[in-house]
């Protein structure tokens, strides 16, 4: 007869503290923060193209920015800007309102 493991069969917590699993978060946040370098080049390369280089001050404001729900409202308010200090202010409801208002509708 043979024999399978089912996920049940595994007592609670095992998995978490085995090596492989501790092996498996550490990859997943090296690529979470490899996705990241690579959104803020994408936004630095984009904003380049359309304001031309940026300053220290805008490169260290961008290399804060840590999470991708903000980097996503920088890269959609690229459009909206006409400069890095522009587009490095900080957003709030009324830029928020404003993005959404020119979003293409989806009906």
């Amino acid at each position: 007869m043979k024999w399978a493991l089912k996920a049940s069969d595994i007592p609670p917590g095992l998995i978490e503290r085995t090596e492989a699993y501790a092996k498996v978060l550490e990859l997943q946040r090296n690529i979470e923060d490899i996705d990241l370098v690579a959104t803020r080049c994408v936004l630095l390369r984009i904003g380049a193209k359309r304001f031309g280089n940026p300053d220290i001050h805008t490169v260290l404001f961008l290399s804060e920015a840590d999470d991708f729900d903000r980097l996503d409202e920088l890269i959609c308010r690229l459009p909206l800007c006409s400069s890095w200090r522009d587009l490095t202010k900080q957003s709030g409801p009324a830029q928020t309102a404003q993005m959404e208002s020119t979003k293409p509708n989806q009906s």
